[in-house]
């Protein structure tokens, strides 16, 4: 499961589901790796006046963007959360804060919660028939804790590691002592 495609739906302007935000970039829907942190670049296109008016709306929590990913691929029950937009909007142009940071909670092959928000960074500026580049890291825990999702605990120091280091200190020390006992 680790690393297949974790795609997110949103609601349109009638009200269903569709795919997520579309990237300019890529020219494909925003989504994520399971249980692979990693940071996302996406832009987001303000080249028409209706998507223009999609963030001013957003800005000024006028609308939400409600989103949802699927809790385990091919179930159909859903694990909601809203994408926030943070901006300044002026009479020709808006400031959206470029920075978004996703994480998610996950445990054998399931999704258990997901949050996005912003992160103070760069305000960029955005106009109708613009593109506007966000970044942010994503970051995957351990059920309904805080660890690290992924097999990387001894990067971070959590778990079970310090034993194992603990272990392998006592060895190489013992190593050490017979073959100075040998030697000399």
């Amino acid at each position: 499961l680790t690393g297949e495609t974790v795609k997110i739906e949103c609601k349109d302007r009638e009200g269903g589901w569709g795919p997520g935000p579309i990237c300019a970039d890529s020219n494909s829907p925003l989504s994520f790796k399971y249980g692979v942190d990693t940071m996302i670049s996406c832009a987001w296109s303000l080249k028409t006046q209706e998507e223009f008016d999609m963030i001013v709306k957003l800005i000024k929590r006028e609308e939400s963007w409600e989103c949802r990913v699927e809790m385990q691929k091919g179930m159909n029950f859903f694990v909601p959360f809203n994408i926030p937009v943070w901006g300044v909007i002026e009479p020709s142009h808006l400031h959206l804060d470029n920075h978004l940071n996703f994480i998610f909670h996950a445990m054998g092959g399931k999704i258990l919660g997901v949050a996005a928000y912003p992160i103070r960074d760069n305000f960029v500026i955005g106009r109708q028939g613009s593109l506007v580049h966000l970044h942010g890291p994503v970051k995957w825990f351990r059920g309904g804790s805080f660890k690290t999702y992924g097999n990387r605990e001894w990067i971070h120091g959590e778990g079970t590691c310090v034993p194992i280091v603990f272990a392998w200190c006592a060895f190489c020390i013992a190593f050490t002592a017979a073959v100075c006992f040998i030697i000399y």
